[in-house]
Parts: C-alpha cells; structure tokens; sequence
C-alpha cells in the first residue's frame, strides 16, 4: 500500500467495541495520573509504527501489522458468532475449527503490548540468552538461526519471531508452559447478570494459577484467560471431557479476574466510569 497504517493497535479495535457504552464510547482509567477519560476504541491501545521494521536496505515494512491484521479479520467473525450465539442462551461450545482460530488469536496477542515486546527484545539480545532461546524453541537453532542470534541486527527480528508463540510469565522460562498449554483446550467464560462485568487493560492476558483454577474452575492447573467482551472471555487450558463453555455467577470470580487486570495495566477500558471506579475503590481497600 502507498500509505501503510502507521497507528498500530496492541489490543485489536474489534475486542475493545465489545467493552463500549450504547454511545460507542470507552470509559477509561490511566493509573499513573489516577485520571478518567473516554475515548473511542480508535483512541487508545495503540502505538504508532509499533510493528514497522526498518529492513537492510533502510526501506520500512509494515508486513507484521498486516499479517495481524489478517488474524484479526478471521479471529472477529468467530468472536462474533460466539458472543451473538452464546448470549441467546445456546449450550453450544466453541468447535474444533473455531478452537483453532482462538488459538492463533490468542498466541498474537501474549507479546503485542509494547512493553513486553520490548522485555522480550532485551532478554532475546542478550548472547548468554542462547539456551533458554534454544528451549523456548524446543530445539537447537540450526545454522542459519545462529547466524541471525548472532547478528545483533538480525536478532531483533528473530525475537519477534520466536517469542511471537511464548508468553509474559512471572520467570523466564517461557517454553514449558507454552508447550503444556498448546495439549489442552479453549473454552469460553461468561459472567451472568448479577456476577459483574469484566475491564479490559494493556496487558489484557490473565495468569490463573492452579490455587485459583482449583478454587473456581473445579480442577487444579494453570489457566490464561483474555476478555473479548464486558461478559465473555476465552479461557486457554482445559483437558479432555472438561466443560468449555461455563457461566460464573460469583462476582467474587469477576473482581478476582479484574484485579489481575487493573493491578498488570497501566491504562484498564470498560463500559462506565462507574465500573472501574467502583472496582478501583475495592481493590484499593483489600
């Protein structure tokens, strides 16, 4: 394209409409400046040439951005089916081809936020890094990885690349639980009426140890979990025979959710500034 989006969404457009009022606005809360705002699903989230790679010869490519954008076009049509269908009271769980969908969704967004892209890149660039590369991968680098790990101009590209299928968790040894997750399967969480409603941050992956995977999911393990809407969200990390659509009417299990989210984002979006406020204030008296 002559002119290539330059504004590039870490949190796509089409999740945050899910979380706006009936006037289409977001009701936003910055934590640093302790400051409300409201804006448009266009207006936040977002960095300007975020995915813009500068190649050898000094041109600019913009070929991530549209490589996920292409994920997002398929990953919101199915998004959209499951919210519509599940919000008519259907049982129907999320199908094979749909799963698979949700995964490639769900592994491009655990390093968009820039700021975990940008601890990645350190961790990536740093020569001693090569083992825990090689077991992110789940092999040695062959010849022409090391030639680019070696080269710290080429490295930068090679951690995208590599980390684009590992996520941000409290160590740093990323791979083995990646690599558990990627044998289990993807459900769909709602929240009923009286239960609350999910915020959405920057960082918008949620961590659900085995503690509270066992206190509210019914069995122990580690779970991830992404809001795709103000009552929705899809969960990563059932076995075999589990349930994989469940409905929660605890709003102890919401707020738990929207901790983890307030307490890992700097900027945290929802349906009102009543909502965040509110869990703001509960949070803060825990």
């Amino acid at each position: 394209m002559s002119n290539p989006p330059r504004r590039h969404h870490f949190v796509p457009q089409f999740v945050l409409w899910n979380f706006t009022d009936q006037n289409g606005f977001l009701h936003c809360y910055r934590k640093e400046s302790n400051s409300f705002f409201k804006t448009s699903p266009k207006g936040v989230f977002l960095k300007r040439d975020l995915y813009t790679r500068v190649l050898d010869d000094g041109t600019k490519s913009t070929q991530k951005e549209t490589d996920l954008a292409q994920v997002e076009e398929e990953s919101s049509v199915v998004i959209k089916s499951i919210l519509n269908r599940t919000r008519s009271d259907s049982n129907q769980e999320p199908t094979s081809s749909e799963e698979r969908v949700l995964r490639e969704f769900l592994n491009c967004q655990f390093n968009r936020d820039p700021e975990i892209k940008k601890s990645l890149r350190e961790f990536a660039q740093s020569p001693d890094r090569r083992p825990a590369t090689e077991r992110d991968l789940g092999r040695p680098m062959d010849e022409g990885e090391l030639k680019k790990f070696n080269n710290p101009n080429e490295r930068d590209r090679m951690a995208d690349d590599i980390f684009l299928e590992t996520i941000n968790t409290s160590g740093n040894d990323r791979g083995p639980l990646m690599r558990e997750l990627k044998k289990k399967h993807i459900g769909i969480v709602r929240v009923s009426t009286n239960a609350g409603e999910f915020v959405i941050g920057d960082m918008p992956m949620v961590r659900i140890p085995s503690t509270r995977g066992a206190k509210y999911l019914g069995t122990p393990g580690v779970y991830l979990l992404y809001p795709i809407s103000w009552d929705m969200a899809v969960i990563w990390g059932l076995m075999d025979g589990d349930q994989r659509l469940k409905t929660f009417d605890d709003p102890r299990w919401t707020l738990d959710i929207n901790d983890t989210l307030i307490r890992q984002s700097h900027t945290i979006v929802g349906r009102s500034e009543r909502l965040i406020r509110s869990t703001v204030e509960q949070l803060s008296s825990v």
